[in-house]
Parts: structure tokens; C-alpha cells; sequence
């Protein structure tokens, strides 16, 4: 994610200024340069089409995961300019990793600004998972990081679920403006332009168009401000860059290493009930030792993408599992990015927690406690952050044998909610 804090000056054929700005990502469009962002091939730009740059390309139709050549304090100073310039702002995040994904920086940005909080890919959530209480719990979140939102709605951005309300509600905050300009902006990767896409098809039988903002599990896919004009819902839209929160593991890896860590299917989410002398390892990324509990054994529900690979073993035996395993079957990392993580080196930390409580693991996932206290030795890469917080799926999730695991009469919810 490092990079030049500045973007490169836009040319145009004859090497003249021009404003075109690529619509996918919102980078300055320029021919001479293929390393940095917004460049077209020549020939592409001669042909007088509107065009998008060789990198949103490639991602739209190669799906190649190519990196940001901006820098976090370019992305964040756009993000800022668009919240100050709107007449309202979407701030998404996401429910997969809300850890990751709650910026405190947001709160000086909005000052006196409205805004309604977007909890994102609640379709990734569990199916039993209550959406009421997953709601007021993001609201919860929200006021203990000083954030007062006019809204705090759930929303599934892939499919539209959860749209409707989201677009009756701001046009209910915004009905004295006249064409409002509506900011979306977070944390990278919560899946801002997804939703911003999305729009673009509204009431359009045959889906989102092919234009529009570019979408993909890459964090920082957008790097520049994009203005989509709605005609049809009398609003303009901004899609703004993400910005860099700071501390979440994907971050601070290479796109390729990072993508599984990011989910894009439902959570993996597995009970395991453990005693003091057992490690549970969260593929090569995470090892959480059971230090101490405060009964015969505690539970712990985990929460991580489809790709963590959940390992259980002993507390003499975990370090030598990780050397002989890390890359092979216990993943991620995969086998080419092991050196990777390990050249991050690692931290190691003692969390106690409470029945109820959960140990967020940013860019990585979460564990929530059940039935008895526990105290964990913590070893995960140098520089990510951690959370102990209240439990973001209630102790109304089932917790016997097939946890996670939807009923019957549970199946297609998600599907039904709108």
C-alpha cells in the first residue's frame, strides 16, 4: 500500500492538460506512464472512445489483482474534501470486519455533517445471526467511537438488499437540497462501489450496467473521486476512495496474499471448546493460547473467512505445527506468501475476556466467548490491531453441536430480505 502521495498530472494525446478522469477508478487519465495510475495504452487513446485505464481493465476482465500506486494520505485527503463538499454522507463499513473498518478519523470529517451508517455484506454474516441485534449492536460501535449517525441500517450491496431503505431515508434528509450530492465513503474494501454500482441500475430489469465504478476484492480499487449523476432518483452520487484505517492485516500485505483473508462467501463459523494448554491457530496468521480458564473448559465461536484454515493443538506443539505447516495445509498465508507474513515478525499479547465478549482480530476475523472467562497469549503479525468489544452476534446464536449451521426453516432469509 505505499506509494506516492500524489497523483501523476493528466495529459492527453498531444501531451496537453485535460481533466478526463478513468470512470472506473477515478484516477487522471494519461498515456505516458504504465507504472502509475489512470494510464491508457496510446493506440487505446487514439481511437476517441471513452476509455478506461489498463488497470481497471485488466481487473474487470482478467480479474488481476494489481496494487494502488497512491498513497493512504493522498486517499484520505480526497475522502475528507468529499465529506466536506456533500450535502450527505454514506459511511460503510463493513460487517465482516467492522474492527478493520471503523476509521475514528471519520467523526473530525463529518463534524456537523449528516450521515447514515451503512453496516455492508451482511450477506456474509451467519444466517442465524439476528439482523435487529446486529444493528443495534453497529449503533452501539458507533456512539463508543463518537460517531452519531442519522441512520444505522444493514445492507447486502451485492444483491440490493436493504437499497430501498437506505435510499428512502437519505432522500428524507436531503428533500429541502435540490439534486443532493451524496458522498459514500469508509474504510478501503467495504464495498463502496459496489453499492454505488448498484444504483446505477436502479429499476433497470437487466441489473447494473456495465459501466461505473470498478469492483473487486482488491482494497483500494478506487483512486479518485467518481460523480455519477441519477437523474432518475434526482440525486448525484460521489463514490470516494477508501481510506486506509491503519492496523488491518490485509493491509499490510500484498494484494495476491491478502485476497484470502478477505471472504467472499459466508463466514466460516465453527464452536470449539477448549482448556488451558490448547492453541487454537487461525491459519498461519494468528495463534490464540489458552492461558487460563475460569472453569473445566470455555467455548469459543470463530468467525473468519471460508479460506482460514482453524486449526486446534496443544500449547508445546503449536509453534512447531506452524513451522512444519504454514503454507502447505494451514492457510493462509499460501506457500508463496509465507515469507511475507513472517518477514512482519510477530507481537504477542495476554487479552482476558468475558463471556459475551469478542477478540477482534483486524483484517483477519474474530472469536466470541461463551459459558466461561478465559485469558489468551495472543501471536499475530507486528502492527495489527486488536479489539475486545461486546459479542457482534448475540448469545442468542445457537451454540450446540452444529453451530453456524442454518436450520431448516432458517434457509433463504437472506434471500427473502429486502
Amino acid at each position: 500500500m505505499n506509494g506516492e502521495n500524489k497523483l501523476p498530472p493528466e495529459f492527453d494525446s498531444q501531451g496537453q492538460g485535460r481533466s478526463d478522469r478513468c470512470p472506473g477508478c477515478g484516477a487522471p487519465l494519461q498515456i505516458h506512464d504504465p507504472a502509475a495510475p489512470g494510464y491508457v495504452p496510446p493506440e487505446v487513446w487514439d481511437r476517441g472512445e471513452n476509455v478506461i485505464c489498463q488497470r481497471c481493465y485488466r481487473i474487470r476482465n482478467y480479474g488481476e489483482q494489481a496494487s494502488t500506486a497512491v498513497g493512504p494520505e493522498y486517499l484520505a485527503q480526497l475522502a475528507r474534501e468529499a465529506l466536506q463538499r456533500c450535502d450527505l454522507a454514506w459511511i460503510v463499513v463493513d460487517l465482516a470486519d467492522v474492527c478493520g473498518s471503523l476509521d475514528g478519523r471519520l467523526c473530525q470529517w463529518l463534524a456537523g455533517k449528516p450521515f447514515i451508517c451503512v453496516g455492508n455484506k451482511a450477506d456474509l454474516l451467519p444466517s442465524r445471526a439476528s439482523f435487529s441485534e446486529v444493528r443495534q449492536w453497529l449503533q452501539a460501535r458507533l456512539q463508543a467511537c463518537g460517531l452519531e449517525p442519522a441512520e444505522t441500517l444493514l445492507a447486502d450491496s451485492r444483491h440490493g438488499r436493504g437499497l430501498q431503505q437506505l435510499l428512502s431515508a437519505s432522500l428524507g434528509l436531503v428533500e429541502q437540497k435540490r439534486h443532493p450530492l451524496i458522498a459514500v465513503a469508509g474504510a478501503t474494501n467495504t464495498g463502496k462501489s459496489t453499492l454505488t454500482r448498484f444504483f446505477l441500475g436502479w429499476q433497470r430489469p437487466q441489473g447494473p450496467p456495465a459501466g461505473g465504478p470498478t469492483v473487486s476484492r482488491l482494497a483500494g480499487t478506487t483512486q479518485g473521486n467518481i460523480f455519477l449523476d441519477l437523474p432518475h432518483l434526482s440525486i448525484q452520487l460521489m463514490d470516494t476512495p477508501g481510506i486506509v484505517p491503519g492496523g488491518r492485516l490485509t493491509d499490510l500485505l500484498s494484494p495476491g496474499c491478502a485476497l484470502p483473508l478477505v471472504p467472499s462467501h459466508p463466514l466460516h463459523t465453527r464452536l470449539y471448546r477448549l482448556r488451558p494448554g490448547q492453541t487454537l491457530l487461525l491459519g498461519g496468521v494468528a495463534a490464540l493460547d489458552v492461558a487460563a480458564v475460569e472453569g473445566p473448559d470455555s467455548v469459543l465461536l470463530v468467525f473468519v473467512s471460508s479460506e482460514v484454515r482453524v486449526h486446534r493443538t496443544t500449547s508445546d506443539r503449536w509453534r512447531q505445527v506452524w513451522e512444519r505447516n504454514c503454507g502447505l495445509w494451514l492457510v493462509p498465508p499460501y506457500a508463496a506468501c509465507r515469507q511475507e507474513v513472517e518477514s512482519l515478525g510477530w507481537q504477542e499479547e495476554t487479552v482476558g475476556l468475558q463471556p459475551g465478549q469478542d477478540l477482534a482480530i483486524a483484517g483477519v476475523g474474530w472469536v466470541s466467548v461463551r459459558r466461561a472467562a478465559l485469558r489468551l497469549r495472543l501471536s499475530i503479525p507486528q502492527g495489527v490491531r486488536t479489539e475486545v468489544r461486546p459479542a457482534q452476534v448475540g448469545p442468542r446464536f445457537h451454540e450446540g453441536p452444529g453451530a453456524g449451521v442454518p436450520r431448516s426453516r432458517d434457509m433463504g432469509r437472506l434471500r427473502r430480505w429486502r
